[in-house]
């Protein structure tokens, strides 16, 4: 047999153990929101990868025989270093088994190989799996099931008030957000900012945007809350609750304290599929076809699958549970709306609301939208862009168990939401905002556009918007490589 044939089938027996290796680590050590691989992908792996590594090895073989399978390891390596890395969180460093193999396999053949076929195991075992990333309390309460509820909250990317996304709180028997199942409906309920990232640190730490000064345009960077905005998850976590998220937005990132106070935080910008081969074949057809790949396509269908595995999952403490969706955006096309595509975007959005409701039966749940969206009002489309109602109104719903339900129609601020949830199972006496049955008295503080300015106001209870001066603005935090390019593959950056 000549040295290339021998050459190609070391090859394909070392690109064969790669994928072995890295089938066997994705069933062992699974992440939460990756697609776990079909025996029949996995069997296609084996073979491509195989036939893959085995065809480099004989183009190699033309350039040094002895060193033939080391070299088409390590173009391998050139695949799945980056790869790797990124979702690791290590960009830096994805070059370096490249280097290290190539290296090696022109002083060390054997060497060179065995760690090109180890590195089958790298993404089983760098792969983040949701552990705690933010600030953690340094003491907490044993927390008590009886007396503490657990708690899923729901948010939603830029849907208006009027969409209709929990039926608005209409008496109908064959709606899972009735009255009669013990849901409240917020007919007034006006977000903070009319885009999500101050929008959500108000809606957890309970402040206005011009109190916590985060989510600001600070031209390269971004703002976070000041210091002393500490937010609901983290005062939960104190008194006794375990604490999860499942988040989707890529503004919602673990730098701006998104991830602080909670045991275990996913985000569905990290998805990965856990075979390479596949992951390389499905981002070569969306760049060809010009789309999104199938997994981004698919990050709230994987984001409530995951809820509801762990809303089924007993546990010893109460529980509280964060799953933030951001519906696609595909519904305003060349200045105007594309009735069919929201209709879509609402229908499948309220689908994986319904399978929450079903999930969390026992549980308080509360679904309150992001920030609204412009549709046309004044020549606006989109968010971010003005304080009026359409950007700013959103859908607000509380379920309590055991309750009967109902609509209040009065204006109230979607940052309270923080401190009626705190209120079911901590001491909010000291967390800023109001609780959400109570009659507010002030103007609803909103602000942070995503203008230059950064515009902020107050909405009186006639519905007009008065000018506000601008407050504090928190420390400017630089997203790191990892949000940067989430954001890019999601669409939210050029």
């Amino acid at each position: 047999m000549s040295t290339s044939w021998s050459a190609a089938r070391n090859g394909f027996f070392a690109g064969a153990a790669f994928a072995v290796l890295e089938a066997s680590l994705t069933a062992i050590l699974p992440v939460a929101l990756d697609p776990q691989p079909t025996p029949l992908v996995v069997l296609a792996s084996v073979l491509g990868t195989a036939v893959l590594i085995g065809v480099a090895s004989w183009f190699a073989s033309a350039i040094n025989t002895r060193a033939a399978v080391g070299i088409a390891l390590a173009l391998w390596a050139a695949v799945w270093g980056p790869h790797n890395s990124r979702l690791a969180g290590w960009h830096r460093v994805g070059w370096a088994p490249t280097i290290v193999i190539g290296g090696t396999a022109l002083v060390a053949p054997g060497l060179a190989v065995t760690l090109g076929v180890l590195g089958g195991a790298s993404g089983g075992l760098f792969r983040a799996r949701g552990g705690p990333e933010g600030l953690q309390p340094l003491r907490r309460e044993a927390g008590d099931r009886r007396s503490q509820p657990d708690i899923l909250l729901v948010t939603v990317d830029a849907v208006r008030a009027d969409a209709g996304l929990l039926h608005e709180g209409k008496w109908r028997a064959d709606s899972p957000f009735s009255p009669t199942q013990g849901w409240t409906h917020f007919a007034g309920a006006v977000s903070a900012a009319p885009w999500s990232l101050p929008s959500m640190h108000s809606l957890l730490s309970g402040y206005s945007v011009k109190e916590h000064g985060g989510g600001l345009d600070l031209g390269r960077t971004a703002s976070r809350r000041v210091p002393d905005a500490i937010p609901m998850p983290y005062i939960l976590q104190q008194a006794g609750y375990e604490t999860r998220a499942l988040v989707s937005n890529p503004y919602l990132s673990v730098e701006q304290g998104f991830a602080d106070g909670f045991d275990r935080w996913s985000h569905s910008a990290s998805v990965a599929e856990p075979i390479l081969l596949l992951d390389v074949f499905n981002r070569m057809k969306s760049r060809l076809q010009g789309e999104p790949r199938t997994i981004d396509m698919e990050r709230n269908q994987r984001l409530v699958r995951a809820a509801e595995a762990l809303l089924e999952t007993p546990s010893a403490r109460p529980r509280f549970v964060w799953v933030h969706l951001t519906p696609r955006r595909d519904h305003i096309e060349g200045g105007a709306l594309n009735e069919a595509a929201y209709e879509r975007r609402l229908r499948e959005t309220r689908l994986l609301l319904s399978r929450l409701n079903r999930a969390s039966e026992g549980w308080v749940m509360a679904v309150v939208g992001t920030h609204g969206e412009a549709h046309g009002e004044n020549g606006r489309w989109g968010e971010g862009g003005t304080l009026a109602d359409p950007e700013l109104r959103v859908p607000m719903g509380i379920r309590r168990p055991g309750t009967q339900g109902g609509v209040v129609s009065r204006p109230v601020a979607t940052a309270d939401i923080a401190r009626t949830l705190l209120a079911a199972g901590a001491d909010a006496r000291h967390f800023p905002g109001q609780h959400l049955m109570q009659v507010r008295r002030k103007p609803i503080e909103v602000g942070g556009t995503l203008t230059s300015d950064h515009r902020f106001g107050a909405r009186t209870k006639s519905g007009h918007y008065i000018e506000r001066e601008p407050g504090v603005v928190g420390p400017g935090v630089k997203a790191s490589d990892r949000t940067e390019e989430n954001l890019r593959m999601s669409g939210y950056l050029d």
